[in-house]
């Protein structure tokens, strides 16, 4: 937040003004009234160049600088569009409608919530509850919300900086694989390059093109022109596959709830990829002829996703009004968290669909910036993330490949499954999906109990029943019997881990499996059940040096009183 906040209030009013001219400036030009075009146009450039040079000193704030970005990139676009009305009307109107307006509003959101709102929590809070609502709008899906129609099935924006080469190879398998049965736009944008993409653009004469000079300087504005029911975003180090689009669109549209979908590609962290045995591009289209084929089995439900592409539900999104000014100065620091940990707080599922393998060449188009102070950014971003959402975002926020890497989940008929603890609920939720993906299995029943609320809001819409009891005791009176339990943080030094253990298995049908995460220096009790001989077997997978997996197969039921004491 600026000290000055008289100056602060000054711009902002003047930022007002500017979106007003802007829309008249349209208005003039559908007419084609050029003498109040020129009028309108002369005077808001001059507006935009005092604002400039109000907002200039200013950048030395850090939080501020994409505010003065943001400026530079609305007087480039004003620039462009003043002589287009002499030599191409309308195109002049689309940039005016899709490019200036929404850089101007973007910046106008940006600079309110960085230079008025951030630092103060009061502010913070009522800037997501109320102003957001009117700062981040999309008039366009407002009104198919409200109406029911929509213009396009699919909006399909493509983000590029720089990489001509890799952008180009981008466009073509975009265009070579789309789903033609779809009603779709495609919008371009030139993320702040400087080598021929905006060149290269225009000659594709795309359904609108958004060009931002500076990078940095009003990407999210792409949010406020999409009109399509929903959104594909892609990377310019994307190349999509054979029944890509199609299946992804397939498995979003499957359920009005789905949030977003996301394929599986290489080079992308979280455990998103899958096994794959290409080595060039003809056997990487022969994988994904193979593999690309439609299997709701295998659209994996998770609890978090990274997106280097990804499928949206434009409704759930406007809905939940993410704020992308939270995340303008650093853009590398968790906004893939932020859009997952809103649909998981609000009941809306989200997918990784394997069927819709394409290949990502791994952060091309943000390499660049990432080299700098990547470090520094990524630990400000957790801060604020854990800041403003109470939760480490990457603190267990996916599922143990080492566990489910060794132990095959393939029971059959009515299955129940208990989460204990667990973070973002990944371990429980996995095996409910395991079930899904080996066997087909959909008979399946998930609670979640939490010895502490902390993640409650997480968890509470993934599984079939979500509870917060102070303590693992009250299982006892559960009714439930289990064919698997995974368990995590029970071995601290609050609780006992020989009556923890005693206490689950007590909760487990025959032929179940407990899969306890402990501590490693706890390997001499679970060494002790290995001698029990109502346990079929014992494995210890070791996770860490601090942690370890025990997987207990359980025989038959009994009270464990002597192989634990």
């Amino acid at each position: 937040m600026l000290k000055n906040q008289k100056l602060a209030e000054q711009i902002f009013d003047s930022l007002n003004l500017a979106i007003e001219a802007e829309r008249e400036l349209l208005q003039y030009a559908q007419k084609n009234e050029m003498h109040a075009f020129s009028e309108i146009a002369g005077f808001l450039f001059s507006m935009l160049q005092r604002l400039a040079a109000l907002i200039e000193p200013l950048k030395k704030e850090e939080q501020i600088l994409p505010s003065y970005q943001a400026m530079e990139s609305i007087l480039d676009s004003l620039q462009r569009i003043i002589p287009l009305m002499e030599s191409d009307r309308a195109y002049a109107l689309s940039k005016i409608e899709f490019e200036l307006i929404p850089l101007t509003e973007e910046g106008r959101a940006n600079f309110y919530f960085w230079s008025m709102v951030s630092g103060d929590k009061e502010k913070e809070q009522k800037y997501l509850q109320e102003d957001i609502r009117e700062l981040a709008r999309n008039t366009y899906i407002e009104k198919s919300v409200e109406t029911g129609k929509w213009k396009y099935d699919l909006s399909i924006f493509v983000l590029a900086y720089n990489k001509l080469d890799y952008t180009k190879k981008c466009i073509d398998s975009l265009l070579k694989y789309y789903p033609r049965f779809l009603k779709t736009e495609l919008i371009l944008v030139n993320h702040g390059s400087d080598d021929e993409t905006k060149e290269y653009f225009e000659q594709l004469h795309p359904d609108k093109q958004l060009d931002i000079k500076v990078n940095g300087g009003g990407l999210f504005a792409v949010y406020r022109i999409i009109e399509g029911k929903y959104v594909l975003s892609i990377n310019n180090d994307v190349f999509v596959q054979k029944n890509t689009i199609k299946n992804l669109y397939e498995c979003i549209s499957s359920n009005p709830k789905i949030g977003f979908a996301v394929p599986s590609t290489p080079n992308v962290s979280n455990l998103q990829t899958i096994p794959s045995n290409y080595t060039n591009e003809s056997e990487l289209e022969a994988f994904c002829t193979q593999n690309n084929i439609k299997n709701p089995d295998r659209w994996e439900q998770r609890t978090r996703l990274c997106d280097p592409i990804n499928m949206i539900n434009s409704e759930i999104y406007w809905k939940l009004k993410p704020s992308h000014q939270y995340f303008s100065v650093n853009p590398f620091s968790f906004p893939d968290d932020q859009i997952s940990l809103l649909c998981r707080r609000n009941g809306y599922p989200f997918y990784l669909v394997k069927d819709a393998y394409c290949f990502h060449c791994g952060s091309v188009t943000l390499n660049e910036e990432q080299k700098t102070n990547s470090q520094k950014a990524f630990l400000a971003g957790r801060a604020n993330f854990l800041r403003r959402y109470g939760i480490d975002p990457w603190y267990k926020c996916a599922f143990s490949n080492q566990l489910f890497q060794q132990i095959e989940i393939n029971k059959t008929g009515h299955v129940n499954i208990l989460a204990v603890n667990g973070g973002l609920g990944g371990n429980g939720l996995k095996i409910k999906e395991l079930l899904k993906e080996n066997v087909s299995n959909r008979a399946v029943y998930l609670k979640y109990f939490l010895t502490g609320d902390l993640y409650y809001d997480d968890v509470k819409y993934l599984g079939d029943c979500a509870v917060v009891e102070d303590g693992l005791e009250k299982l006892l009176l559960d009714s439930q019997q289990y064919d698997y339990i995974v368990a995590e943080d029970i071995d601290d030094e609050k609780s006992n881990l020989r009556d923890a253990v005693k206490l689950l298995i007590s909760k487990c049908k025959p032929d179940a499996m407990v899969f306890l995460e402990v501590l490693s220096k706890s390997n001499e009790i679970i060494e002790k059940l290995e001698d029990s001989n109502q346990i079929l077997d014992v494995y210890k997978i070791q996770e860490s040096d601090e942690k370890m997996w025990a997987v207990i197969h359980i025989k038959e039921i009994c009270h464990f009183q002597t192989s634990l004491q």
